[in-house]
């Protein structure tokens, strides 16, 4: 019997043991004794799960046949029923640990196979974590971490995966700290251009054309207003990749970067009318109208693109995030869809009614 037996894919003990921390500092016996620990991890829950599965399934094929030991009768003719019960189960569970017997003691199955309580409701989870644990010291005794590896199937060349494993985990671990250094750095210069007392929604839009416009001289004008060169607007780029919603997630990190003395800067005229506390900002299209279209099945993408904007920023006109003050052809538009969806739904109410609809212009 050997460990590779229990171990499904080596490659599994490889990466676990390549995501430990200062694994790329470890020397060979440090790594083969971390390798060690996460071989017993696999094989003991391996083991345990197939013989916790064997054993329960053996106890409930017995139950089948000769009921349930809690349902025996008391007194003299339960005692003479329990022994006979029990002795039947023992002979059950010594039959399912045959394929392991060489790796459990005579000893252990002495102790373990007679009186064995599998009827008992832990009792067959019991005695799998036993026999794994058995298992496990009869198969590792006396020998090294290397022997130990080898019996699992993990041997010389497995260990020059590993090592290139590490490389590759350390050297991932140092561009995601460079990302950070750097994101942390452009955000700095943006934190330095716009002040602490930024107007959050301006700076948020300008990050959503960083992010989301295909048009180069649209996103150079929104770099410029924060600051930055396009070496940054691609660092910021590449850092999207990390963020559910990098234009927001961003935005919400400023509040928290250190700038130090924020240089003079011209006020910023909004981007579009902003309204006073409480108070729509002039021809503001209230958002419900947005979302009343996404109830009725309109796409976000494809609403988007028809008004000329992004689907990020049709989100924020739907949610109120931001003032969207529609110009004569998109308020056409939206008025066209309403009027379109309204009459489809008057119709199918007709129809269900049996009266006649009453169309909508």
């Amino acid at each position: 019997m050997y460990l590779s037996t229990f171990l499904p894919d080596k490659s599994q003990v490889i990466a676990e043991v390549a995501k430990m921390p200062k694994a790329h500092q470890m020397a060979e016996p440090a790594l083969f004794e971390a390798a060690v620990r996460t071989v017993q991890k696999i094989v003991m829950d391996k083991l345990q799960y197939e013989i916790h599965i064997s054993v329960s399934d053996a106890v409930a094929q017995y139950e089948a046949v000769n009921g349930r030991y809690d349902a025996l009768p008391g007194g003299e003719e339960g005692d003479r029923a329990r022994d006979d019960y029990e002795s039947g189960l023992d002979d059950i569970v010594e039959t399912v640990f045959q394929e392991y017997e060489q790796g459990l003691s005579q000893n252990w199955l002495g102790t373990n196979t007679i009186d064995s309580q599998v009827w008992a409701e832990d009792g067959p989870q019991r005695l799998a974590t036993s026999a794994a644990k058995e298992i496990w010291k009869t198969l590792t005794l006396d020998k090294t971490p290397a022997q130990i590896l080898a019996n699992a199937g993990i041997v010389a060349t497995d260990f020059a995966a590993l090592a290139d494993a590490v490389q590759t985990a350390q050297t991932q671990q140092k561009e995601l700290t460079n990302m950070a250094d750097a994101i942390e750095n452009v955000l700095v210069k943006i934190k330095m251009h716009v002040g602490t007392a930024f107007n959050v929604m301006a700076v948020y839009e300008d990050m959503e054309t960083i992010f989301d416009d295909e048009d180069e001289t649209l996103v150079q004008s929104a770099a410029s207003r924060l600051g930055i060169d396009m070496n940054d607007v691609n660092t910021l780029q590449i850092a999207a990749l990390e963020f559910e919603d990098p234009a927001d997630d961003l935005t919400k990190k400023l509040t928290s970067v250190s700038a130090g003395p924020t240089p003079a800067r011209a006020p910023r005229a909004p981007r579009t009318p902003k309204a006073t506390a409480g108070e729509p900002a002039p021809g503001q299209l209230d958002g419900s109208v947005l979302e009343a279209l996404k109830t009725c099945g309109v796409s976000e993408t494809g609403m988007a693109e028809q008004l000329g904007v992004s689907r990020s920023t049709f989100v924020n006109y739907a949610k109120n995030k931001s003032a969207f003050v529609p110009d004569n052809d998109q308020t056409k538009l939206i008025r066209g869809e309403l009027v379109a969806r309204t009459n489809l739904l008057l119709q199918a109410l007709a129809t269900m009614d049996g009266t006649e609809a009453m169309a909508v212009s």
